[in-house]
This record gives structure tokens, C-alpha cells and sequence, in this order.
């Protein structure tokens, strides 16, 4: 009985810590697509300094998120968007705008990877 009750305990803990990374990951991903949404916008109408400033926020919230997206994520993936960081970083400081804009379009695609990716799927669970 002792040894039922252990399994059935690890089970739940399992599940609640794979749901509680979920939450976090789809948190976390929205608030940079939301920025990103927002960078997207300034660009667009070429206010470099207010894309300056969104890059950065968005550069925070990134590297907050990371500490938990290195642990449970492929490394490629994260490298990816910060490749894609620094580049958008030097597109806005040489007020590149399509290449900016084409930039925001592929890192908000990986990010939308990243959070399709770790959704919960029954198919993942068995």
C-alpha cells in the first residue's frame, strides 16, 4: 500500500510540475510576443527610440525567461532568438527597417515554436 501511495504521489508531482512549466513557458512567451507586437508597430512608423526601448524590455524579458527555456528546451532553439536579438539590436541602431521588420517576423515565429512546442499533448504524455 505504502509503495501505491508513493507511486500515485510521484505521479501527481510529476504532472503538476510539467503543468506548472507549461503555464510558465505560455506566460513568458506571450509577454515577449506581445512586446514584440509592440516593437513590430514602432518600427513600422520608424520611432527608433521607442523600438530602442521596447528591444530592451524585450531583451529583459528574454534573458529572465531563459534561466527556465535552457533547462527544458533545446539550446538551439534559445540560440536562435538571440541570434535574432542581437541582429534586430544592430538593424534598429543602422535604422534598417525591412530588415528589421523581416527580423521581428521570424523570432516572433520561433517564439511562437517554442510556446506550440511546449503545450501539453496528450500524444507527449504516453
Amino acid at each position: 500500500m505504502k509503495t501505491a501511495i508513493i507511486v500515485i504521489a510521484s505521479f501527481i508531482l510529476i504532472l503538476t510540475l510539467i503543468v506548472a512549466n507549461s503555464l510558465y513557458i505560455s506566460s513568458k512567451t506571450e509577454q515577449l510576443t506581445e512586446i514584440l507586437s509592440l516593437l513590430d508597430k514602432a518600427v513600422s512608423v520608424e520611432r527608433w527610440e521607442e523600438s530602442d526601448g521596447l528591444l530592451k524590455t524585450a531583451e529583459e524579458e528574454w534573458e529572465s525567461a531563459t534561466r527556465i527555456f535552457e533547462v527544458v528546451m533545446r539550446h538551439a532553439e534559445t540560440e536562435e532568438v538571440e541570434q535574432s536579438l542581437a541582429y534586430i539590436k544592430k538593424s534598429i541602431m543602422e535604422r534598417d527597417k525591412p530588415n528589421t521588420l523581416l527580423e521581428l517576423s521570424k523570432i516572433r515565429q520561433r517564439i511562437l515554436h517554442i510556446q506550440d512546442a511546449d503545450k501539453i499533448k496528450l500524444r507527449n504524455l504516453f
